[in-house]
C-alpha cells in the first residue's frame, strides 16, 4: 500500500471518529464511538458542579444561627432570589432546608411560595420545613395546601407537617378533611389531631369530627355482650 495513501487513511478514520463524538456516549460518563473514546468532564472551569452548590448552600444553613439579625436577612433574601430562577427540584429542596433555618419574613414567604412549586417533592419538603418551623404563618400556609393540593403525597405532608407545629390553630384544617375518602388521610388528620389537641378519642372519625366542629364528643359505644366476649376468648 501506498504510504501517502495509508496515512491518509489513517487521518480520515480519525476525523470520522472526532465528527461522530458529539453524538455518542454511554451512561458512565464517555464520549465519542469505540475504540475513540474519552472521559467526559464533570465540571466546567468556574462554573461549581451541582455537588458544590449543595455543599454551599448547606454551608449557609449551618451558619445561620451564628449571624446576626441584618447577615440572616440579606442570605435570606439571596436564597429566596435563587429558588424560581432555580431549574434543578433537587436544588430548589436543598434552598427549602436551608430557608428553613432562617427566622426571617422573608423566608416565611419564600416557604410560602415553594407550598406552590411545580415539584412535588419540592412542595412536600417545603411542607416538612414548615412542620418543623411553626408557628402562625406556617399553619396557615400549610393548612392552604392540605385544601388545595392535587397531589395526595403533599396533601399527606401538609397534615402531619400541621400535626408537627403543636398548635392549635390547626385543628379545623385538620377537622375538614376527616371527611376524605382517602383512609390514609383520615388516619393522618387524627395522628395530627391527637399531637395538637392533647385529646384522644382513638380512632372513631366520627368523634373527631366534632371535636374538630367544636362540639362535645358523644361517649364511646359500649361493646355488646358477643363484642365482650370475643375479645375475652
Amino acid at each position: 500500500m501506498d504510504t501517502r495513501f495509508g496515512h491518509r487513511f489513517v487521518l480520515a478514520i480519525w476525523a470520522l471518529a472526532i465528527g461522530l463524538a458529539g453524538c455518542a456516549g454511554n451512561s458512565k460518563g464517555k464520549a465519542g464511538i469505540w475504540p475513540f473514546q474519552w472521559e467526559v468532564a464533570d465540571t466546567v472551569p468556574g462554573v461549581p458542579s451541582p455537588a458544590e452548590r449543595v455543599a454551599e448552600i448547606r454551608r449557609l444553613g449551618k451558619e445561620a444561627r451564628r449571624l446576626d439579625a441584618p447577615e440572616q436577612e440579606r442570605i435570606s433574601r439571596e436564597l429566596a432570589a435563587a429558588f424560581p430562577n432555580e431549574d434543578d427540584p433537587l436544588i430548589r429542596i436543598e434552598l427549602v432546608r436551608v430557608l428553613g433555618a432562617y427566622p426571617t419574613a422573608v423566608a416565611d414567604a419564600a416557604l410560602a411560595e415553594a407550598t406552590k412549586d411545580s415539584s412535588g417533592k419540592v412542595r412536600v419538603a417545603a411542607c416538612e420545613v414548615l412542620g418543623v418551623r411553626g408557628g402562625q404563618s406556617a399553619v396557615t400556609t400549610l393548612s392552604e395546601v392540605l385544601a388545595s393540593d392535587v397531589e395526595i403525597d403533599v396533601r399527606l405532608a401538609a397534615a402531619r407537617a400541621l400535626g408537627a407545629t403543636g398548635d392549635a390553630q390547626a385543628v379545623p384544617a385538620l377537622g375538614e378533611v376527616l371527611t376524605d375518602r382517602d383512609p390514609a388521610m383520615q388516619y393522618q388528620a387524627i395522628q395530627s389531631l391527637r399531637r395538637v389537641s392533647g385529646e384522644d378519642f382513638g380512632n372513631d372519625v366520627e368523634r373527631w369530627r366534632q371535636y374538630a366542629a367544636g362540639e362535645r364528643p358523644s361517649p364511646p359505644e359500649s361493646p355488646s355482650l358477643a363484642e365482650r366476649l370475643r375479645r375475652m376468648f
